[in-house]
């Protein structure tokens, strides 16, 4: 085969996953015949790919068979299909022949497999729509389903959903993206595994976040996410405590604004403390941890006792600053003090 029949051959092939329906890696979930077919299979990928500054090239890397010739279609700046051959170790890289702008997708093939990533410029990056996965739940021998949110439009990559357990095999889904609305679905996989439950990882440009998958069988033995806290005391900071899986990043929200996150300890339990006093009647929250329903919670204020509540100044003088002096039980005096409005 000439050079131009294979590069249109390549071509034609990359334009097919571009436009192919999303699932998993034909080549990751197929049974291999031997060992070494195995490991040779398993040797392709493309490297998590990070941010980029607008007005630079962009480099790709990954692994592949050592030798293997890799194709990237859509490099800015290029004529269609780039080519790069994999080193005697596997690894691969190819640095785009002009300067990126703003995001876009490429995809990237040696002839077997295929994958399409999308690169996002730093300043989109930094405000990307965060990643949210639904909770993973299975049954051995079922087929797996993966759902949630991302950037409306977004190309995703899913590693670690275990297809063998016998064997180790894991297997990665490219090129998932998601609709207009930002709800992305991939699936389709039969599961072997005998494991109760196995951590997946959502990639889109710099972000990356794990999310366990869980059996039905272990499923009641899941910690889920909960708060304990159910009042708190008006002009005070106030300390919320919960529940989440050990381990756990749990997210707070103030509506759609993230705020901060902690971590669940060994036990599952996750506290934190609120940034300044709550001046007001209520006080909502809503939490999120890969794999388990959102959480919005609301805590009243409790009610403060004003008997012993008494007022010492009796007189003022007209014109001038007045200094007005009582008593009042330690939680209210506590109000009082934060709020000096008069």
């Amino acid at each position: 085969m000439n050079s131009f029949v294979k590069r249109t051959a390549v071509a034609s092939a990359l334009c097919a996953a571009l436009l192919a329906p999303v699932g998993f890696s034909s080549a990751a979930s197929a049974a291999p015949s031997s060992a070494s077919q195995h490991a040779t299979e398993a040797q392709f990928a493309v490297d998590a790919v990070q941010s980029f500054v607008s007005g630079e090239r962009v480099t790709i890397s990954g692994t592949a068979a050592a030798g293997e010739e890799i194709h990237v279609m859509n490099l800015p700046g290029g004529s269609g299909v780039e080519t790069a051959t994999a080193d005697a170790t596997g690894a691969w890289s190819l640095t785009s022949p002009g300067a990126a702008q703003g995001r876009f997708s490429v995809v990237v093939g040696d002839g077997q497999h295929s994958a399409r990533v999308t690169l996002l410029p730093t300043h989109e990056a930094g405000d990307e729509v965060p990643i949210v996965v639904d909770p993973i739940r299975f049954t051995p021998g079922g087929k797996l389903v993966l759902t949630g949110t991302a950037a409306p439009n977004a190309d995703l990559v899913i590693t670690g959903v275990p297809q063998d357990a016998a064997q180790g095999t894991p297997v990665a889904l490219v090129g998932v993206r998601a609709g207009a609305d930002g709800r992305f679905h991939a699936g389709g996989i039969t599961l072997s595994t005998q494991l109760e439950r196995f951590d997946v990882t959502f990639h889109l440009g710099s972000q990356k976040v794990t999310a366990t998958a869980v059996s039905a069988e272990a499923e009641a033995e899941v910690t889920p996410l909960t708060v304990s806290t159910t009042s708190f005391v008006a002009g005070q900071k106030q300390v919320i405590e919960g529940t989440a899986p050990a381990g756990a990043r749990v997210d707070v929200y103030s509506g759609t604004k993230r705020l901060m996150d902690v971590t669940a300890d060994q036990n599952g339990a996750w506290s934190y403390t609120t940034g300044s006093a709550i001046m007001t009647d209520t006080f909502s929250r809503t939490l999120k941890t890969a794999g388990q329903d959102d959480v919005t919670f609301v805590l009243t204020a409790e009610k403060v006792d004003a008997a012993g509540l008494t007022v010492s100044t009796a007189t003022f003088a007209k014109g001038t600053k007045q200094l007005v002096e009582g008593t009042a039980p330690p939680a209210l005096a506590s109000v009082c003090t934060a709020d000096r409005s008069g």
